[in-house]
């Protein structure tokens, strides 16, 4: 079993995404935002926010983002990864009224 995970953190007012990866197997993107300052769950970002994964240096491919039942402010985006590697998310659209435009790439 390939396992891959990174926790993210850096997205302002947004705060930790990651994924925990099974190649081949039906995994998803966690996205947890809490509003900076009060730490308050951000409920409704699958409509103004979206998720996309690159492996390696190849071409971003987007996952809509739809809320994770019994986690407030959390979101999920399915995937199912095909290789074991470096990927790469990115995070954009707006959490109010900041621009997100963020990138991380996993170990």
């Amino acid at each position: 079993m390939n396992e891959m995970t990174k926790p993210i953190t850096a997205v302002s007012p947004a705060t930790l995404a990651r994924m925990i990866a099974v190649v081949g197997d039906k995994n998803a993107i966690e996205l947890k935002v809490l509003a900076t300052g009060t730490n308050e769950p951000v409920d409704g970002l699958e409509k103004t926010l979206k998720a996309a994964i690159a492996f390696g240096g190849g071409q971003f491919k987007e996952f809509p983002l739809r809320p994770w039942p019994g986690t407030p402010g959390g979101y999920l985006a399915d995937v199912i990864p095909t290789r074991v590697g470096s990927y790469r998310f990115r995070f954009t659209g707006t959490i109010g009224t900041a621009k997100i435009d963020e990138e991380f790439e996993s170990g």
